[in-house]
């Protein structure tokens, strides 16, 4: 089973913006970011993922697309 792990963001140096507030997304781009990253955890195979592995995609959509799938089993925390 895959896992994946998150960095504690309140630790690391301030940033003016991220990804995901540097441009507006569309409505129903959250779904897309979220079957981008089930597509590529399911091709990755067992493996370590890391919120940096998803790098160009909104922060805050990548962080509960892997919150999903471990609610859903799909990954291990």
């Amino acid at each position: 089973m895959s896992s994946f792990i998150a960095k504690k963001l309140d630790i690391l140096p301030q940033k003016p913006y991220n990804i995901g507030m540097k441009t507006p997304l569309k409505h129903d781009s959250s779904r897309t970011v979220t079957r981008l990253v089930r597509q590529r955890v399911e091709d990755g195979g067992e493996r370590l993922w890391r919120l940096e592995d998803f790098k160009g995609y909104p922060f805050t959509a990548v962080a509960q697309a892997l919150s999903r799938l471990t609610k859903q089993g799909v990954l291990e925390r």
